[in-house]
C-alpha cells in the first residue's frame, strides 16, 4: 500500500479471483483475527511453530519492519486501529477489485512447466530456483 502497489492492494482484498483457471482462489479465514490472538491459540494447542523474529531484523530494518513496528505501537494506544484499518481499505478497493475482475488478464505460461507465470517472465520463479539449485549443485561436484 505503501509503495503504491494498487495491483498487489486488489489482489489481497478477499473478494479478488484467481489470474488464471488452474490457480487456486486463496481463503484468509484468520484475516480479521489478531496475529497475538493466534500466536495465543497455537501455544495453547501444543502447536509447533517459530516464535522469535529473525535477530538482523533490527540491525537493517526493511521498510515493512519499520511499518509494522509503528502499527503495533499505534494498536496498542488505540486498540482496534488495525481491524478498523483492514476493514476501511476492504471497503475502499471493493470498487477496484469488481472492476478489475473484468477486465481479463492472461498470464503466460512458463516455457518449462507450463503453469502460470508473472507478466514479463518466460519462465516461472520455481523453475528458476530449481534451476539455480541444479547448476550450485554441479558446480559443488566439479569444484
Amino acid at each position: 500500500m505503501l509503495r503504491g502497489d494498487i495491483v498487489r492492494l486488489i489482489q489481497s482484498h478477499p473478494l479478488s479471483a484467481p489470474h488464471a483457471p488452474s490457480l487456486i482462489k486463496r481463503i484468509k479465514p484468520l484475516r480479521y483475527v489478531y496475529e497475538y490472538e493466534t500466536t495465543i491459540y497455537a501455544y495453547i494447542k501444543g502447536f509447533h511453530f517459530q516464535d522469535t523474529e529473525c535477530p538482523y531484523i533490527n540491525q537493517r530494518p526493511t521498510l515493512r519492519a519499520k511499518i509494522r513496528s509503528m502499527l503495533i505501537e499505534i494498536e496498542s494506544k488505540a486498540p482496534g486501529t488495525l481491524l478498523n484499518l483492514i476493514t476501511y481499505l476492504d471497503t475502499v478497493i471493493e470498487p477496484l477489485v469488481l472492476k478489475y475482475q473484468k477486465e481479463s488478464i492472461t498470464l503466460p505460461q512458463c516455457t518449462k512447466c507450463g503453469e502460470p507465470t508473472s507478466p514479463k517472465r518466460t519462465v516461472c520463479k520455481f523453475c528458476t530456483l530449481v534451476d539455480l539449485i541444479l547448476q550450485a549443485s554441479r558446480v559443488g561436484k566439479d569444484g
